[in-house]
This record gives structure tokens, C-alpha cells and sequence, in this order.
């Protein structure tokens, strides 16, 4: 099954706060987005809100939690977009994780350009990792968004035999750069 990417430019600062911060009124407007979009699964809706409610009021790591499920890849993507706008690249039109791909397709990437793209396929904020088989998410700072556009700026994507892998490589360099232009996190969904 391939994962759709979808690459936003965010604000981790306003996230970062959001941690710890007991704010009763964030908690009830993030539970009442969670159970109108979950509305068809109340359960996973009940349980994006528990974890809503615990990374609010407790912080993060969560100190008895491994491995992170599919709800807390959705109560993350919720809190990355709590108080900001997500700037969305228009990435989803792939249906291919582009971390792994590159990966797959054998592209030639420095070994910090391989770290930066490993980050991709699941920085957990919760838990330990991520151990969800349809969504993940991550994030890059700023200085990393910067310097994995300067990395992958040096592929060579003439040299890849799969064009469609060269035209993600472009595309991917592309909403880098206007990230690093906008002054932004990267915020990182995968579904």
C-alpha cells in the first residue's frame, strides 16, 4: 500500500508549547476537532482525545509508552496544526512515501542526507517510535529543512532510470525551498 506524503510548513515553537501547558480551553476545541473528524470511529476518536488531553496536561515523552499507534499519529498532526495555520505544499498528489523511495529507487544521497530522510519515517514525540502500519509523521527544524535542500540539492536526479522517482526528488527539493524561504519547520504526515 502506498502512503500519500503530505508535506506542511509549520511553527514546531507553537507545538513545543502546547506541551505541559494545561490549557483547558486548547483541550476542548483539539477533542471537538478530533470527534468531528473521527465522527465514524468514535473509538479512535476517544482515544486521540486521551492523548490530546495527556500531552497537554502531563507533556511529552510519555514515560510508559514504546511505540506509538495510528492515534497518536493523528492526536499529533492535530496538535501540529493547534494555533497556526499548516502551510500546505500540495504534496499529496503522490502516492509514494518519499522517504523510502528514494531509498528503494537506489538514489545516491550523502550519509547525513540519508539521516535527515531516515528522521521522515517516523520522529515520535510521544513514545520511543512509531509502530503504525498506514500513517506515520515527523518533523524537521528549520536548520534542518535548510540543510537537507543544500544536501539533496547536489543529487544528480539525470541519473536515476526511474523518471517519475527524479520528478519526486525536483518536487521534494522544491517544497523545501520554500520552507526555507517561508522561515518554517517542516511538519510531515504520511496516510
Amino acid at each position: 500500500m502506498s502512503l500519500r506524503p503530505h508535506v506542511f510548513g509549520f511553527r514546531l515553537a507553537a507545538l513545543d508549547a502546547l506541551f505541559g501547558s494545561k490549557d483547558q480551553a486548547i483541550l476542548e476545541r483539539l477533542t471537538a476537532a478530533a470527534s468531528a473528524q473521527f465522527a465514524d470511529d468514535p473509538n479512535l476518536a476517544r482515544e486521540v482525545s486521551t492523548i490530546l488531553r495527556r500531552a497537554l496536561f502531563d507533556g511529552v515523552p510519555f514515560d510508559d509508552l514504546e511505540d506509538e499507534g495510528a492515534a497518536h499519529v493523528w492526536a499529533a498532526h492535530i496538535l501540529a496544526g493547534a494555533g497556526q495555520e499548516l502551510w500546505d505544499s500540495g504534496s499529496n498528489v503522490w502516492k509514494v512515501q518519499p522517504p523510502e523511495i528514494f531509498f528503494d529507487e537506489g538514489a545516491q544521497l550523502s550519509p547525513r542526507c540519508e539521516e535527515l530522510l531516515e528522521l521522515l519515517l517516523g520522529r515520535a514525540l510521544f513514545g520511543e517510535s512509531i509502530e503504525s502500519e498506514r500513517t506515520t509523521y515527523a518533523w524537521l527544524t528549520h536548520a534542518e529543512v535548510k540543510e537537507l535542500a543544500v544536501e539533496l540539492a547536489g543529487e544528480a536526479t539525470s541519473t536515476l532510470k526511474n523518471p517519475v522517482i527524479a520528478a519526486l526528488i525536483d518536487a521534494f527539493r522544491g517544497w523545501l525551498n520554500e520552507l526555507e524561504a517561508r522561515g518554517l519547520d517542516l511538519w510531515y504526515l504520511a496516510n
